[in-house]
Formats: structure tokens, C-alpha cells, sequence
């Protein structure tokens, strides 16, 4: 009496795109179970009861003797009589014992299903029953019996009175019997006479063995997985077969189970929650400014491309639920799909401090942001503070049935890899990695002065006082990002004819006169060994808009000749004062800055005097002397503007969250104003670009009127700005104009063209700043010996 209980744990219709004894099915998916096992099983003994049955028949012979004694006839009548047995064999079946048993429902076992264990009633019943009795009258039954009377017979004597026989009366018994009739137990299972008790003459029918049941299935779908069952491989199942007594006889009955184990028996199981992460970034290359940026792949590949983030700009991380986890062809269900319904969270984490898109959030470097499922790209906003380099943006994506710790792999968790001290448990989070660039800004070039008389009144309410108009010529009526800045014509540049307010038609600056200018840096442009460079070139164009080709520009200097600009006997420095009436630099600023350099003096050589001075002594000392003080900043050739002449116009401290990865007093020195101002000699030669001077020279005498030199018409003075980052010239860190990625001089709105007020038309090209007169000098204005 053993029963043989197999099955199979599948998926359920509802998830029947997985393929459990494929490969598996992740946690909140739906299983089925199916098992099979013997519909009933039977213990069982029959007993053959085997014997006779003995009748005692009445036999009754007459005899009639007839003699003649004399004349007399005479009769005496004798009976013989006697009992006889008669003897027939016999046999039939009982139940010596029976106990047919049901099978009652099947519990199934794995890891998988719900709490473990479900139990699968067996809804297809058996039926049994019986007779039984140990009684032999219950099984055998003697047929009446009647005499035998066989008869009257004469006996002759003749002359003497005979005797009567004495016949053998056994074997007449039978004549007057009948064979007794018999009967079996009755045992009847499912349907199937085992043992029947109809009536047999002497000899009942032998039993049929009791079948051996056939198996039935029992199943049941929609099992769901525990959405919290962490993944697991090939766990073990096993499937009970419950089997209880419903009928005995002679025994007590009771229940029994057996229990199917090994694979061939029931398949295991393994439960794997995919997810992927596939993270992807923005690439803010338009508004990389960059001397040499990182190369990019076409098409773009976020897994080897380096990503810009600019400082102060927005920028947006994508995570997708969607991707390539395992060959569908191997897994089933699995494949290029999305994971959504598997995934709890997808989160990103930056190495630097971030806001919201609209700032209402602020998250500290280093902190896990969720992102809701339902959004694949999520927008967020670059606080000018965060240092400028490269970083690692990381993605993950965490399962829904992802543990505590949580091990991972790479764009999705395809390996069972991870080992805790009892078991090896799968990868439950997909993570990503994007490398970006943190990337700072130069920008708002403008100029905000000209010592040009005819200029004045353009830059000071009133002749003879500081205080500005507010009227600035920048480079466009577009701001750094390229929306409309406010300004309209003529305070764009170049600054040539037509720029003037006032209407003058061929106004534009006379040679020898200075104009100051400014721009702002945003990023790591705080220490003292950055700096802004310029380098101007020249052009020269017809008063008609004609002709515009490079010049080269000479002067006299005290020692030389026609000293070429930007030549190595190009040595007249210029020298700017920061803090100067004219510049009028806001007191704000030299505050902001002065406290800044009070709280690092060791970066910029100030230890001696902040041993020396409280902090507002500091601020005050800086402000009226160091800053009054002038800076070299070059030749004609060449300008560099250092740190002498920058400030600071960042965040102040009651703008920057407590938490962020800079100190909040520290944010102010994260965007910078530099200051400068050029000219060019009051009496400049001008020549086609590469004319040797000095050989011409040498066979013509040269004077200012001399046809070599350009005249009649502008000189244009063109500006290259770059930033340079730790004394870096050679590799000088952003571009204004030349940046292999963006042009921010055109972002800004800059005119390529230009219609003079004699209908004449311009072009223009990236960097043009000022016109001066080819053939005005600052000298026609005063008496020889007025310099300005």
C-alpha cells in the first residue's frame, strides 16, 4: 500500500509568459501547482474458509416375509431403518482485514509559494463498502432433507419363515440431500466488486484482488509569489499525498502519507525579480565652453561618453525601467521589456550637491534620490558652488523583493552571485554609472566706459562726476543662457559709428583713448593663480564697409621704432586699478570679496596682515589701499587679468543650505566679475597683416602719411577671451568665442552685420569690440603733453 505522489509547480495563466521549469519567475508573479497521486489505497486480506457439510438421512427400508407354515400363509413385516450421514465440501471467502483509504488533497511545498505550503484538497471521492461476518451461518446454508424411503420388498420363505436383509443403507443417503449453498463477504471499492456475496452451491467464487487505483490530478492556480520573497535559485519542492481511512473491517484504520522529494518528482524552483538600469544623462555640450572637451561617440553612448554639466543650469538624469536583462530565449519573460512592476525604487545619487527644478528641493552630495517609477527623466538644477571636474553619477535600480543589504550588478541583475553564510542569494539592484564633467561659465562680456570725451556723456549723468548712466555695451541682447537680456541698439557691440545714443552718425573712439570692460566666471575661478586672458588682433575696414582684412599694428615706444604689437618688443604695460572712482566698483562686492580673502589669507598671502587686523579692519584696509593699488596686467599684445582685479558676486551664505558640500560663507567666491580696460597708442601705424616694416623701412622713408599705412577707414579691435585655471597658460581652460563646442559671444546675441547711417553695411565676426578712427588719434584733441 504505497502511493507514488508526483506533479509540477508552473506558472499560472496570469503569468504565463514565464516558463517556471525553463529557467524561473520573479516574486509577485503567479503560480500553479499540479499533483498526482493514487486515487485510493488498499490494505486488505481475504480468508478462504474451506469445509463439509454432513446431513443425517432418514432411510427406510420395508420388508414384507411371506412363508407358509402349513396351509397358513404367513406375514411379518420388518423395517429396516437408519440415520445416514451424507457429506458435501464447501467454501467461501471472508474479509480477514480491509482498510481502503481516500486520498484527501496534496500539500506541495517550495519556497515560492505562499507561506510556503498549499494544500490542494482532492475532490474526486471514493466510495467503499462491505459485508462481513465471521458467522458461518452467515456464509453457509444447509438445504433441508427428506427421508428416503426405498421401498417394500417381499421375501420368499416357502416353508419357513425367512429373515430379513439387512441392506446397506449409505449409499441411498443421497438420494433424499441437497448440496448446501454458500456465500462470501462482499467487498465493493469504487465501483469494483472485489468480493461478491451472491449464493454458490457448496463452492463460493474466489475473490478479485482490489485494483490498483489509478492516479488523479488535483491542482490549483493564481499563487501568488510574496512580492517581498527575496530571489533565490532552484529551490527544492516536494509534494504530500494525504490519504485517510474510510472504510475498515478488522482493523483500525487511521491515515497515511508519502511524500514525493527528488526532481524527478517535482520540479523545483527559482524565484528571480529582474530589474535594469540603463541610465542615461543630458549633455549640456552647447554650453561647454572648453578649450579641448572630451571627445563624444556618434551616436552618443552614455556608458563612454562624458557627459557636461554646467555650472548653474539645469540638467536632467534618465532612468528607465525598460531594458536588456536576460535572453528571452534562455528565460522566457524575461528579455527587452520593461520592468516596472518589479522595480520598488530607481534612484540616482550625485557626487555633488543639486536642487529640484524649481529649487523647491535641495539634496546634499552623496544622497540617494527616488524617483518616481512613473517618470523616466527626472530634472534637476547644478548649484554654482559645486567644484568644477569629473564626476560619477551613479543609477540604481532596487527590486521590489531587494533585502536589506543590497548587492548588485551592472545595467541589470542577471547573476545568483551573492553569498550570505546560508545560502546564495541573487543580485536584487541593477546600477548604472554616468561620467560627467562639471563645467563653469565665462560670460557677460561688456563694456563699461569709454575715456573718450565725445564718449562721455554716453557712461556719466554728469561731466566731471563718477556716477554711471547704467548704460553698458554688451556683446549681444542675449544673456548667458540666450534669452533676451533687455538692452536694445545701439548698447550692443562693436562699439563704432552709429553706437552712440546720441545720434552721431561717424562717431566712433579716436586712438590713444581707453575703454573698460568687464565679464563674470562662474566655477573654480576663486584661487590666485587664475586668471582671464586677452588677446586682441586687428582689422581694418573701409569707411564704406569694404575691404575689412588683418592688419598689423605699430607704434613708437621710448626705446624703439615701430615696436609691433604683440611682438617681444612689445613692453609697455598697461597697469589697472581695481578699486578705482571710475570703475566705481559696488562696495558689496570689494565687502564680499575682502571677508572671503579675511577667512583664507594663507591662499592669497594675507597672513600677516589678518594676524595683524580684526576682520572689518581687514575689509576696510582692503578696500581703500590693496585694492587702489595698480596690477600689471600686459602689453598691447596681450592682457591678463588676475586676481587682484576680480571679485566676488556669488551666493551668500543666507542663500546656501546648511548642508551643502561647501561651506555656506565659502559660496560667494564660486562666480567672479573681472575687471580691465584697454587702448591702443594715440598714434598707431597700421599695415596689411605681414608687411615687413623694417625692410620697407629701410629702402622708403616713413611717415604717418605714408600710403604702407591704413587710414582711411576703422580699426577693429578684435578681443579672444579665455580663462585660465592654475596658472595654466598653455592650456587655458574655457573659450569665449573659440571653444570646440560653443560660442557663447554668439549666444549672447551678437550681430554679424551691420548698416551704418550712410547705408553702408558691416560684417562682423566673433569677438569685434571697439572701432577706432584709422585716421583720428586722442592727440588731435589736446596740445602735445596731455596724456590720458
Amino acid at each position: 500500500m504505497v502511493a507514488d505522489p508526483n506533479g509540477k509547480i508552473i506558472e499560472s495563466a496570469e503569468s504565463s509568459q514565464f516558463k517556471v521549469l525553463t529557467y524561473g519567475i520573479p516574486s509577485s508573479e503567479y503560480l500553479k501547482v499540479e499533483g498526482y497521486s493514487e486515487k485510493y489505497l488498499s490494505d486488505y486480506r481475504y480468508q478462504g474458509m474451506s469445509g463439509q457439510v454432513t446431513y443425517r438421512v432418514k432411510v427406510t427400508k420395508d420388508y414384507m416375509l411371506r412363508w407358509q407354515e402349513g396351509n397358513t400363509i404367513k406375514y411379518e413385516h420388518v423395517r429396516r431403518e437408519a440415520y445416514v450421514p451424507d457429506s458435501y465440501s464447501i467454501s467461501y471467502w471472508q474479509i480477514g482485514h480491509l482498510n481502503i483509504l481516500s486520498f484527501q488533497d496534496a500539500i506541495f511545498r517550495n519556497y515560492a509559494l505562499p507561506n510556503e505550503m498549499v494544500i490542494v484538497p482532492n475532490m474526486q471521492r471514493v466510495s467503499a463498502s462491505s459485508n462481513h461476518s465471521s458467522s458461518l451461518d452467515s456464509h453457509v446454508f444447509p438445504q433441508p432433507c427428506q427421508s428416503t424411503y426405498l421401498g417394500l420388498e417381499t421375501i420368499e420363505g416357502g416353508q419357513s419363515k425367512p429373515s430379513a436383509p439387512n441392506p446397506d443403507l449409505n449409499s441411498s443417503a443421497g438420494v433424499g440431500s441437497r448440496a448446501p449453498q454458500v456465500k462470501n463477504d462482499r467487498v465493493n471499492v469504487d465501483g469494483f466488486t472485489s468480493m461478491s456475496d451472491g449464493m454458490a452451491t457448496q463452492n463460493a467464487p474466489a475473490p478479485s484482488p482490489i485494483p490498483v487505483a489509478q492516479q488523479v490530478k488535483v491542482e490549483q492556480s493564481s499563487l501568488q509569489i510574496d512580492p517581498l520573497k527575496v530571489n533565490k535559485w532552484q529551490t527544492p519542492s516536494a509534494i504530500t499525498a494525504r490519504y485517510e481511512s474510510i472504510h475498515t473491517v478488522n482493523t483500525s484504520g487511521g491515515s497515511k502519507e508519502f511524500t514525493g522529494h527528488s526532481p524527478d518528482k517535482i520540479n523545483p524552483v527559482t524565484v528571480h525579480t529582474p530589474v535594469v538600469m540603463y541610465g542615461k544623462a543630458s549633455d549640456d555640450k552647447e554650453h561647454d565652453q572648453r578649450t579641448n572637451p572630451p571627445k563624444r561617440s556618434t551616436p552618443a553612448n552614455p556608458d563612454t561618453d562624458r557627459h557636461a554639466f554646467i555650472l548653474d543650469r539645469p540638467f536632467s538624469v534618465t532612468l528607465p525601467t525598460t531594458g536588456q536583462h536576460l535572453d528571452v530565449s534562455m528565460a522566457p519573460g524575461y528579455g527587452n521589456r520593461d520592468y516596472a512592476k518589479y522595480t520598488r525604487q530607481k534612484q540616482v545619487k550625485f557626487p555633488f550637491d543639486v536642487y529640484s527644478e524649481t529649487k523647491a528641493a535641495f539634496y546634499p552630495k552623496e544622497t540617494w534620490i527616488s524617483i518616481p517609477l512613473d517618470i523616466e527623466t527626472a530634472e534637476f538644477f547644478l548649484p554654482v558652488w559645486v567644484p568644477e571636474g569629473a564626476y560619477t553619477i551613479k543609477y540604481r535600480s532596487i527590486a521590489i523583493n531587494a533585502p536589506a543589504d543590497l548587492p548588485e550588478e551592472h545595467h541589470a541583475n542577471l547573476n545568483m552571485n551573492y553569498r550570505t553564510p546560508n545560502e546564495i542569494m541573487a543580485n536584487h539592484v541593477a546600477y548604472d554609472t554616468i561620467e560627467v564633467d562639471v563645467v563653469g561659465r565665462l560670460y557677460d562680456f561688456r563694456v563699461t566706459d569709454i575715456l573718450d570725451f565725445n564718449w562721455g556723456p554716453v557712461f556719466r549723468r554728469m561731466e566731471g562726476q563718477v556716477e554711471h548712466t547704467g548704460n553698458y555695451y554688451w556683446v549681444g541682447d542675449k544673456g548667458i543662457d540666450g534669452d533676451l537680456r533687455g538692452n536694445t541698439d545701439p548698447f550692443v557691440l562693436p562699439i563704432r559709428q552709429g553706437s552712440h545714443p546720441a545720434g552721431y552718425k561717424n562717431l566712433a573712439v579716436k586712438t590713444g583713448y581707453q575703454f573698460k570692460f568687464d565679464m563674470k566666471t562662474k566655477g573654480d575661478m576663486w584661487r590666485e593663480n587664475d586668471a582671464i586672458r586677452i588677446t586682441p588682433s586687428f582689422y581694418f575696414v573701409d569707411k564704406n564697409g569694404q575691404n575689412r582684412r588683418k592688419v598689423d599694428v605699430y607704434y613708437h615706444s621710448d626705446s624703439n621704432y615701430f615696436v609691433k604689437v604683440g611682438s617681444q618688443q612689445d613692453k609697455e604695460y598697461r597697469e589697472v586699478t581695481l578699486n578705482e572712482p571710475l570703475r566705481a566698483v559696488p562696495e558689496s562686492q570689494m565687502w564680499n570679496t575682502s571677508e572671503y580673502y579675511f577667512r583664507h589669507p594663507d591662499a592669497y598671502g594675507f597672513n600677516s596682515k589678518v594676524e595683524q587686523l580684526f576682520d572689518h579692519e581687514f575689509i576696510r584696509y582692503f578696500a581703500r589701499d590693496y585694492a587702489q593699488q595698480p596690477v600689471r596686467t600686459g602689453p598691447y599684445g596681450w592682457q591678463i587679468l588676475n586676481w587682484n582685479l576680480r571679485t566676488f558676486i556669488g551666493p551668500l551664505a543666507d542663500t546656501v543650505p546648511s548642508n551643502a558640500m561647501k561651506p555656506q560663507k565659502d559660496a560667494v567666491a564660486s562666480e567672479q566679475l573681472w575687471y580691465g580696460e584697454y587702448s591702443l597708442p594715440a598714434d598707431v601705424y597700421i599695415v596689411e597683416e605681414g608687411k615687413d616694416i623694417a625692410g620697407y623701412g629701410l629702402q622708403h622713408r616713413l611717415n604717418k602719411s605714408h600710403p604702407i599705412f591704413l587710414r582711411d577707414g576703422y580699426l577693429i579691435v578684435n578681443f579672444n577671451i579665455e580663462s585660465i585655471q592654475n596658472g595654466d597658460t598653455e592650456k587655458p581652460h574655457l573659450q569665449y568665442i573659440n571653444g570646440e563646442l560653443s560660442n557663447q559671444w554668439n549666444r549672447e546675441g551678437f550681430k554679424y552685420q551691420f548698416t551704418d547711417p550712410y547705408g553702408y553695411n558691416f560684417n562682423f565676426i566673433d569677438g569685434d569690440t571697439i572701432f577706432y578712427h584709422g585716421d583720428q588719434s586722442s592727440t588731435d584733441d589736446f596740445k602735445a603733453g596731455v596724456t590720458h
